[in-house]
């Protein structure tokens, strides 16, 4: 009697995980957030968040921007690797813009500055399917090792396990969870060889999803940047050679916007803007990278700019 109770309450189990697998988990539209530590050898050390702000309209494609909260970390000189110990002022710039099939389950990205969008993710997938070649897969070897489900808040979403089953390409791969993404960030790629991203935290709704359940908090951002969310700016070229284009989403107020090198020395400043656009030109300022820090009453924000030849 108690082994058929025992397989009673097993298959239950199993019919209600099913059930819950059996539904699809749209992506994240708003209120979401991703938490990245992207690290190894002779890597660009960094922590950073991606999250989700207003609608635009490419090719009569509606996407959601996504933007980058990112400090920098320095490399230590005797391993190779990373040294946690000394951050670099938050940096926040533009990261391009997702949208979704939801009919055909699968994700697209619409990179910075381009006008058509690439395949992320497809959540269509069988074991031992090839995974498309696309920014986050560089591996033609790469293919769908196995599927199976995870627990996430109170529900089962599929995750799709990656392998290079030859070590073609690949020395450790990722997973791709409904609704979520990759488990080594949302815009980074599925393998990690030397050096890659980790995703240390999803919330959505201000709720923990991903690695663990938290009711009634959400992933810290990197740096606060709530303002950010309201305002949000588009970055056009960069790098640039001459000049670029600030573009707001909102007219500024009598705002100030100072450029400073990467020794932190300021170089250009602009007052008084009460415009929606910023034409910032280069004059004879060397190669290099640049940080765009721009104040208006209790709203900052830091954009990232490189010039070059």
């Amino acid at each position: 009697m108690k082994k058929l109770l025992l397989l009673s309450i097993t298959m239950l189990g199993l019919t209600v995980s099913y059930s819950q697998t059996n539904i699809y988990h749209q992506f994240p539209d708003s209120n979401a957030i991703w938490n990245v530590t992207y690290g190894g050898y002779q890597a660009e050390c960094a922590k950073y968040s991606y999250f989700l702000t207003t609608d635009t309209m490419v090719n009569s494609y509606t996407y959601k921007k996504i933007y980058q909260q990112k400090s920098n970390y320095p490399n230590d000189p005797w391993t190779s690797g990373c040294d946690w110990c000394c951050p670099s002022p938050a940096i926040i710039y533009y990261a391009g813009a997702l949208r979704e099939d939801i009919v055909a389950k699968k994700v697209f990205y619409l990179p910075v500055s381009a006008s058509s969008d690439t395949l992320l993710y497809d959540f269509n997938l069988a074991v031992g399917d090839p995974v498309p070649l696309s920014i986050n897969n560089w591996c033609p070897a790469l293919q769908v090792g196995s599927i199976d489900s995870v627990l996430i808040g109170t529900s089962y979403r599929k995750r799709w396990n990656m392998a290079d089953p030859n070590i073609n390409c690949v020395s450790t791969t990722s997973s791709v969870i409904e609704g979520i993404g990759n488990t080594f960030g949302l815009l980074e790629r599925f393998d990690f060889f030397e050096q890659g991203g980790y995703l240390d935290c999803f919330s959505q709704n201000n709720q923990s999803l991903y690695p663990t359940y938290s009711p009634n908090s959400g992933c810290t951002l990197v740096s606060g940047i709530e303002e950010l969310v309201q305002v949000g700016f588009t970055v056009s070229p960069n790098p640039l050679s001459y000049q670029t284009t600030i573009q707001f989403e909102s007219i500024l107020d009598n705002a100030t916007l100072s450029l400073y090198n990467s020794f932190g020395q300021k170089v250009k400043e602009i007052t008084n803007i009460n415009d929606q656009t910023i034409i910032l030109t280069r004059d004879n300022l060397t190669n290099g990278l640049y940080y765009a820090h721009l104040t208006q009453d209790n709203y900052a924000v830091t954009i990232q700019l490189i010039f070059a030849d």
